[in-house]
């Protein structure tokens, strides 16, 4: 018989920690905007980009830099006032002598995006206390309409994702911005709209969005969960940080059908999926994991029963699809019993347009505390590069 070793207050636990205004950077990643790419110029208030040729203000409005920081209180506003509260600036005494600041465009904002760092995804040598006053605080205006009315793009420096807001409905921050863009050798290109998970808090999983549904039979007391590192650490960040489900999805013996879904995502030229994911080391109970495609909207229904896929209709893939026993990085033969990254591209299924979802789902037969197989596994890192349409 298999054993539980869930905690259950670690949601509870993870829900009271304050989250840092200071970035978390992973050393094993290349830093997009270190501290040598920016010129701090007199007065400490502003910084010019060199690879960019931008000059940004390095407090947010609302904020002022006191020599060491950014200090004061942090004004969100509707897309409309942010625009006026810029123009405030040229129309009153100026920044730096200047009189030409404006709201960033889209892919202005997107180059201060440094996606080695998370809470915020920004360095925050240059641009502190962005995430004020915590590190799930830190959506900022563009000037970019979304081309729907009434909508803007907004970039969520929790983790360096875009989102469309409501211009009139939703209060974000603003950082003004002067000079022109300049496409150097060596400047990344900026990036498109992407959906990214890394599963660091439980805000920013719950403002991603996921759909989550257990179908098996018997239905179990478990489902994909947030924080529960009984069996193994995350992949990256918090040992901690990572979902995962497991054989308590279903009963003593059943039939294992436990499905997480992402947001309705806009496909595009290009669009791929990447994640990572392990199971118990040793891989004693055979686990397996396919990763299914929906196409339209809403895509919100699986089943019926365990058997039932409902619109998910497309396989993209299944890893251990003959459940063996025993590990296998490449998940044909066996699930991975360390942290392993798949990658899925037009070649195996990714549409190239259109709307749709993509789902993780856990199928197990002859699965629970007394069945033949099902163990854990973990789902981590999550990156597709298709617009999530969120509300």
């Amino acid at each position: 018989m298999k054993r539980s070793l869930f905690l259950p207050c670690v949601i509870a636990l993870a829900l009271s920690l304050p989250g840092p205004t200071q970035a978390a950077c992973n050393p094993n990643l290349t830093r997009e905007t270190p501290d040598s790419d920016f010129v701090v110029n007199a007065g400490g208030h502003t910084v010019t980009h060199t690879r960019t040729g931008l000059t940004w203000r390095r407090c947010q409005l609302g904020m002022a830099w006191n020599g060491s920081t950014c200090s004061g209180t942090a004004q969100s506003m509707i897309w409309q006032s942010a625009l006026l509260a810029v123009q405030a600036i040229n129309d009153g005494t100026g920044l730096d002598g200047h009189r030409d600041w404006r709201m960033p465009d889209l892919n202005e904002l997107m180059t201060l995006v440094d996606h080695a760092c998370y809470d915020p995804a920004i360095n925050t040598n240059r641009f502190p206390n962005t995430a004020y006053p915590s590190a799930h605080i830190a959506k900022y205006w563009s000037s970019t309409p979304d081309g729907s009315v009434g909508r803007a793009w907004s970039v969520d420096f929790q983790f360096g994702m875009i989102v469309a807001e409501t211009m009139a409905g939703t209060s974000l921050r603003a950082r003004p911005v002067r000079g022109t863009l300049r496409d150097t050798p060596g400047t990344p290109p900026p990036a498109l709209p992407s959906f990214v998970d890394n599963f660091d808090t439980l805000e920013g999983t719950h403002a991603n969005q996921w759909i989550t549904g257990n179908f098996s039979e018997p239905e179990g007391a478990r489902t994909w969960w947030l924080f529960d590192n009984s069996y193994f650490d995350a992949q990256a960040g918090a040992p901690e940080s990572f979902v995962s489900t497991t054989f308590e999805a279903t009963g003593d013996n059943g039939t294992i059908s436990d499905w997480l879904a992402t947001p309705l995502l806009e496909f595009r030229s290009g669009s791929s999926l990447s994640f990572y994911t392990r199971t118990v080391t040793g891989a004693y109970y055979a686990d397996r994991l396919q990763v299914r495609l929906c196409t339209g909207e809403p895509c919100n229904s699986a089943g019926p029963g365990a058997l039932g896929v409902g619109g998910f209709t497309t396989l993209l893939l299944d890893i251990n699809p003959n459940l063996l026993s025993g590990p296998d990085g490449s998940g044909v033969n066996g699930y991975p019993d360390t942290w392993t990254r798949f990658q899925l591209g037009a070649a195996q299924g990714i549409p190239s347009s259109g709307r749709g979802r993509i789902a993780f789902r856990y199928f197990v037969p002859d699965a629970g505390a007394y069945g033949l197989h099902s163990h854990a596994i973990g789902l981590d890192t999550v990156r597709i590069e298709a617009t999530p349409i969120l509300d």
